[in-house]
């Protein structure tokens, strides 16, 4: 092809590529942010401080990493998100699992094999219960279709997209959010106060759930750094993630 040909090629799909690049980046924000606040809500809820005025504080890029954080905490559900967003999206991804489902020759029986020993190692090392249960299900979705050799379609992989936002979004971030960062606050001329570490505020201040000294059994948030004139030092701490380990750390009672 000649090079004014090539050039003349690249300059009519570049915009159109670019289009398509832009729109993923929209939607992968829209996910990340709505993950982001799902969680959000949910660490509030559980600490009995959700109300709409506190959550309006929050700086938006820190609840994006907050999405983010929801998707690296269920590692195998996001895969298996992003294999039905492939097979969603691409005809030959989908062709080329239909050929392991629907062929029942030894070389499909190997691949099916490899692909069940995948789904189950993937479930071993999801956090319990969400993830697990969710890379249960496809599993068995993908014995079903196999056993009555019937071929994936594209409402299937759909399916699987559908659940896994539901699992991830609704029980992993809102009902059951991975656990927050223990905070030390130490400040000058006061006994230091143990609380949770929930997020940054719009001013660079950072929101901390204290325990109520009043009722020990609640908390109240309280708003370190920004604005403030307070001189405060916060200490961070890893969370305690023994109610939120894999499977298979569940399993072996560790």
């Amino acid at each position: 092809m000649p090079p004014i040909a090539v050039a003349a090629a690249i300059n009519s799909t570049l915009p159109d590529l670019v289009k398509r690049l832009t729109e993923a980046a929209g939607i992968l924000a829209a996910l990340l942010y709505a993950l982001g606040m799902m969680r959000l809500s949910g660490e509030l809820r559980a600490l009995h401080l959700s109300t709409p005025t506190v959550i309006a504080g929050f700086e938006h890029s820190d609840i994006l990493m907050k999405g983010v954080g929801v998707l690296m905490s269920h590692l195998s559900s996001t895969l298996l998100l992003v294999g039905s967003i492939i097979l969603f999206a691409s005809p030959a991804a989908l062709a080329a699992l239909n050929r392991v489902l629907v062929d029942r020759g030894r070389r499909g029986r190997i691949e099916l094999a490899l692909t069940i020993v995948g789904a189950i190692g993937l479930a071993l090392v999801s956090r319990w219960w969400e993830g697990a249960a969710y890379v249960l299900i496809v599993l068995v979705l993908v014995v079903f279709l196999d056993v009555f050799n019937r071929a994936a379609t594209r409402a299937t992989a759909l399916f699987v997209l559908v659940l896994g936002l539901l699992f991830i979004g609704v029980f992993g971030s809102y009902l059951h959010p991975p656990p927050m960062m223990h905070a030390t606050v130490l400040r000058e001329g006061t006994e230091q106060v143990q609380g949770r570490l929930v997020g940054k505020g719009t001013d660079g201040e950072w929101y901390i759930a204290l325990k109520d000294t009043e009722d020990g059994s609640g908390y109240v948030l309280d708003i370190i750094g920004g604005s403030t004139d307070e001189a405060t030092r916060v200490v961070v701490e890893p969370a305690d993630d023994r109610d939120y380990r894999t499977l298979w750390f569940q399993l072996a009672g560790r």
